[in-house]
């Protein structure tokens, strides 16, 4: 017995450890540690790969795992007046070099891409050119319309379920899926205001502050949850919005 409690310690010692090592840290050039381009991304590297990116700005490159500058070894990112961004391993780590894969994938650079300031693209990719295809989004259907009922509808109207329930002013999922970055927007919810105020994402989002708590009930939810609600969202049919008006 006493062998067999030693092993189980070791095995769960083991797992806490890996858990704790799933994270990097990002060293980021200056330009870039007002522009909000790391809180839109980061984000999205997380739910991908369960990989949490820390960053900090202008110190040395043996501060961290990866280094993006304006000199480095991979280009990733122009900004829209020219300046180029490139990154650089400092370490071995398999992290770093997941985030650096994620980075210059398809996925990664239409995620830069997709970064606004207002209204307006803010970099631009540098490595792979891209295409329009929509990327199915994985999950459980059944289980994600189910969650969104409970945890979306009281904004939203989901599916007939609740065809009376949200608020009027709130679109509902069929509105949503007419818009163009549908996906998107479903996919990483969480970022996009108002969520914020009042979501939290376990293992994702950083705790409500205490001096600020939220204004309404908040919603709790796991990764595996958001994307169940995301690969549900896949099935919805556009709403009918009827024809548009004339000058629009």
């Amino acid at each position: 017995m006493r062998h067999f409690l030693v092993i189980l310690a070791i095995a769960l010692t083991a797992g806490t450890v890996q858990a704790q090592d799933r994270k990097i840290t990002l060293v980021s050039d200056l330009e870039l540690e007002t522009s909000g381009l790391w809180s839109y991304v980061l984000p999205r590297f997380k739910l991908k790969t369960g990989i949490k990116v820390h960053v900090i700005y202008g110190t040395d490159d043996n501060d961290g795992d990866m280094m993006l500058s304006r000199e480095g070894t991979t280009p990733v990112m122009v900004r829209g007046d020219g300046l180029e961004f490139h990154a650089t391993l400092s370490s071995p780590s398999p992290h770093g070099v997941r985030f650096m894969e994620w980075l210059t994938s398809e996925v990664g650079q239409r995620t830069i891409s997709a970064f606004r300031q207002g209204d307006r693209q803010v970099f631009f990719p540098s490595v792979v050119e891209m295409t329009e295809e929509v990327v199915p989004l994985k999950g459980n259907v059944p289980t994600g319309e189910d969650t969104a009922i409970t945890k979306c509808g009281r904004c939203h109207v989901i599916s007939a379920r609740n065809k009376f329930g949200g608020i009027d002013s709130t679109p509902s999922f069929g509105a949503l899926r007419t818009l163009d970055d549908w996906q998107e927007r479903f996919r990483v919810f969480w970022t996009l205001n108002p969520h914020p105020s009042f979501t939290q994402i376990e293992g994702v989002t950083e705790p409500f502050d205490p001096a600020y708590p939220p204004h309404i009930y908040p919603i709790f939810l796991t990764l595996e949850e958001v994307r169940d609600i995301s690969a549900y969202t896949q099935t919805i049919t556009p709403k009918d919005l009827g024809p548009m008006l004339e000058g629009e």
